[in-house]
């Protein structure tokens, strides 16, 4: 047996120095000792047991109160420091013992590392716009005492980090596990399915059989959703006019979209499905726009003539997912308003005043009218009856002598010759109507002739000739004019009053003729002989007288009246 490193083989020598010890303990803290194991007897055994009882040396039921299971066996027994070290336990710190030596049992104690291990967040969620999360992994290990001074008391400094392994179970997606620094990153996610996965992270060690401690946490990226929606970009436009008659609408057309914005980043474009509102602007026009369809009608022109003109200006706004947007200002035209005229034929009318001029000459005055009916049709579909009028134009046949015609005044020259006539052609258009304006023929008239040189004779008693020359003729007067035409006239000479008693010789006419007197036997005489003209009937009257014979006689004179008488 070994007391204070001192071996006794001696019972007696053992008692007296375990005495010595008694006596030192009573005054002081029971000292460090090491009992040599060796077999002993029953008086041995029993010692021990007061001596373990007393110093608080540790036995193999007491270790087992540490450790269970540590010591089989007899475990009453004092087990050495090697045998507790083998046993798994541990002589506290700042005690020291050779490898027999036993060990009170406030200085032996169970050493147990208890591992922490933990992963935050437990669930990670990223945006479909991609992102990173990184996870904080928390891995350590701690050192506890178990002995009698107490229970799980912790080791200070004993705290020491532990590796770990990690893994990403992708199970949908495709998401970027780093293991360096445990971060899983996502890219965008465009699509409608939401990525996702499990990160598994296994400590490197466990505290003895102890299975591995592990950590899980999810990650997953939200399916692409909308972020926001831009205003709607509208267009407008009126491709066709209004008719002008105002019978059908004309249709817009339109187009529109929205630009939404997702949370990925990527953006998609809406083109239906807006609310549709048409403004028309106020006193923009006549025009009347279907505020849901955009339709405008206008009413018609009827029959006043326009050009194109604008019967509306109207704007779009859609509504869309909460957005407005607004088209700019689009004009609504109403097709011109003109016509077109279908025409009967001309009616020409024609009159001359007079219809019959003199043979002098002279003129006429023209006068004519040319009219049409028709009818107007407009543009927008009305018709209204019209009337056509117009100035017919005036001729003459070439060629016709004595007759001319200058705008509207017919001129005919003198007629010498026969009636004649012209016709006048009034024409406009396909119309063509006609007057005959007639001339007299040329007037002949003869102016007569008719003289003798003397118209009385003075016979003397015994007789006497005389020769009267006779002028007899006609002039031809066209149109009462001269002609320097003459024709000689017959005449007849005859007794006509008075005495009846010369005789005439009528072998000149139309010269002349000649009066022969014979002797006159009785009284003073006087014949009247009339000369007629033929054809114009004039008459001269000649006066013929004769003296008396002699017994006396009868002096006439040149009128034939009795002048004297001579006995």
């Amino acid at each position: 047996m070994c007391i204070e490193n001192r071996c006794v083989r001696n019972m007696t020598v053992f008692l007296i120095l375990l005495t010595a010890v008694t006596i030192r303990i009573s005054a002081v803290a029971i000292p460090r000792m090491m009992i040599h194991y060796s077999p002993v007897t029953k008086l041995n055994y029993n010692i021990l047991y007061i001596m373990a009882e007393y110093f608080r040396i540790a036995t193999k039921d007491f270790c087992n109160t540490l450790l269970p299971g540590a010591f089989t066996g007899d475990t009453t027994m004092c087990p050495t420091r090697s045998q507790i070290e083998a046993a798994g336990l541990h002589i506290k710190k700042g005690y020291t013992y050779a490898a027999d030596q036993l060990v009170p049992e406030d200085h032996i104690e169970r050493l147990d590392w208890e591992y922490t291990f933990s992963v935050t967040p437990a669930t990670a969620t990223i945006s479909a716009a991609g992102g990173s999360q990184k996870f904080t992994v928390t891995s350590y290990k701690r050192q506890y005492s178990y002995s009698n001074a107490g229970n799980r008391i912790y080791v200070e400094g004993s705290q020491t980090n532990v590796a770990y392994t990690s893994s990403n179970n992708q199970t949908a997606g495709s998401g970027t596990w780093t293991a360096a620094n445990d971060t899983i990153s996502y890219g965008a996610n465009t699509g409608s399915t939401q990525q996702s996965g499990t990160i598994t992270w296994t400590q490197s060690e466990s505290f003895g059989s102890d299975p591995k401690k592990t950590a899980a946490a999810t990650h997953k990226q939200n399916a692409d959703s909308i972020s926001s929606y831009a205003n709607p970009t509208v267009s407008l436009v009126y491709n066709s006019d209004i008719p002008a008659s105002g019978a059908s609408a004309t249709m817009p057309t339109y187009s529109y979209s929205q630009v939404v914005h997702w949370v990925s980043g990527k953006t998609t474009t809406v083109t239906s499905g807006g609310l549709l509102t048409f403004t028309k602007a106020p006193n923009s026009g006549t025009g009347t726009t279907d505020p849901s369809k955009g339709a405008t009608t206008a009413p018609s022109k009827g029959t006043t003539a326009s050009s194109r003109t604008t019967v509306a200006t109207v704007t779009l706004s859609v509504t869309l997912n909460g957005k407005t947007g607004t088209s700019g200002r689009a004009d609504v035209y109403q097709a011109a308003n003109s016509y077109s005229d279908s025409w009967e034929n001309w009616t020409v009318n024609i009159s001359a005043d007079p219809v019959r001029i003199g043979a002098r000459g002279g003129t006429s005055l023209l006068s004519g009218t040319a009219e049409r009916k028709g009818i107007r049709e407009w543009d927008s579909g009305s018709k209204e009856d019209i009337d056509g009028s117009g100035t017919p134009f005036f001729s003459i046949p070439a060629h016709s002598n004595g007759w001319s015609l200058s705008e509207n005044i017919l001129t005919a020259v003198e007629n010498t010759g026969e009636e004649r006539s012209v016709v006048v052609t009034a024409s406009h258009g396909e119309g063509r109507n006609e007057v005959a304006v007639s001339q007299e023929a040329g007037v002949i008239t003869w102016e007569y002739v008719f003289f003798i040189d003397t118209d009385s004779m003075s016979v003397p008693a015994t007789g006497g000739t005389q020769r009267v020359n006779v002028s007899s003729l006609k002039r031809k007067l066209v149109n009462g004019k001269d002609s320097g035409e003459t024709e000689t006239v017959g005449f007849s000479i005859g007794w006509h009053s008075g005495d009846n008693f010369n005789s005439i010789d009528r072998s000149g006419i139309p010269e002349y003729v000649v009066f022969d007197v014979g002797r006159n036997t009785g009284n003073e005489r006087t014949e009247y002989d009339m000369f007629t003209q033929e054809e114009s009937g004039n008459t001269i009257l000649f006066t013929c007288s004769q003296e008396r014979g002699p017994a006396g006689f009868i002096v006439c004179g040149s009128n034939g009246y009795i002048e004297r008488i001579e006995i």
